[in-house]
């Protein structure tokens, strides 16, 4: 696969993939990469599926990764920050099996990287929930959401105290139970997990406000914008939510690509500054 991209300052880079059994070869203007996370730096892309109600329904390992995803973007050190915290916390694991003395002798470096991470974490959704709000408000069944950061420890302790008080638990099952590798984040309305308040569609419509958000805050950052890839948009979605959603595309300034397997659920939302186009065969027509 070959693409050429066009920054928002008019510079070009070309961008070559090849998958094969023997592995993947990724090319970024004729100079081969080693690692995905250099495409997805050049290229801030967000993936809106069907499965986007997840970020509701589904366990905190989803919702960890939408919220690393955000912040590789707009935090430069937080990859190399995350990369450090997982090496310690597997050393402290392998030390753990060794006795509660090792374990205790990775603790320091662990809960310094912890908290260094949860203090990211809070600034980060901090700004999200900003962006959130303007958007949320013309939708009456979202509007007194709320966004709570539980960051993978309890807080009536430090963690520092924390570790001490499960090494033994943490010694008998053989991993760390507490520390950023735990963290999540609760969606509420009105004070009850959104998820028990919101159907499915306005659960999607939820998912997708909240990508929209993160977006925009890479945008912010970056002074680039992201390119965003939508599935089967219209479903479980009703013409006039539809509607309003486009037009917050349309304010995002990213390009958008939809797809669906059936163009008549795109007829009644083609506007003047959208295009369509047919896949057959692996031939665009």
């Amino acid at each position: 696969i070959r693409a050429m991209l066009i920054k928002d300052d008019g510079a070009k880079q070309t961008i070559g993939l090849h998958k094969s059994v023997s592995g993947t070869q990724i090319h970024l203007s004729g100079k081969k990469i080693q690692q995905l996370s250099s495409l997805a730096k050049t290229v801030p892309l967000g993936i809106i599926t069907a499965n986007i109600h997840k970020i509701l329904d589904d366990g905190p390992g989803y919702r960890r990764r939408l919220l690393h995803w955000g912040l590789f973007h707009v935090e430069p050190s937080y990859a190399a920050l995350i990369k450090e915290f997982r090496k310690i916390l597997m050393q402290r694991n392998s030390a753990l099996k060794q006795g509660r003395f090792e374990a205790r002798l990775w603790d320091r470096q662990y809960v310094q990287k912890a908290e260094l991470i949860r203090d990211k974490h809070r600034a980060y959704l901090t700004g999200l929930m900003e962006r959130l709000q303007g958007k949320l408000a013309a939708y009456a069944s979202l509007k007194n959401l709320l966004i709570e950061y539980r960051q993978g420890w309890n807080n009536r302790f430090t963690l520092m105290e924390e570790l001490q008080q499960k090494i033994r638990q943490d010694q008998i099952r053989g991993y760390t139970s507490s520390g950023s590798h735990r963290c999540d984040i609760k969606l509420t309305i009105d004070g009850r997990a959104a998820e028990d308040m919101l159907s499915r569609g306005q659960q999607k419509t939820l998912g997708i406000i909240l990508i929209l958000s993160q977006l925009e805050m890479i945008k912010i950052k970056n002074n680039e914008s992201p390119i965003l890839l939508i599935d089967d948009f219209p479903a479980e979605l009703d013409l006039s939510t539809q509607q309003s959603l486009l037009k917050l595309f349309t304010q995002s300034d990213s390009q958008i690509i939809m797809t669906s397997i059936e163009s008549v659920k795109y007829d009644r939302l083609m506007l003047d500054s959208m295009r369509m186009f047919h896949v057959e065969h692996g031939e665009i027509i």
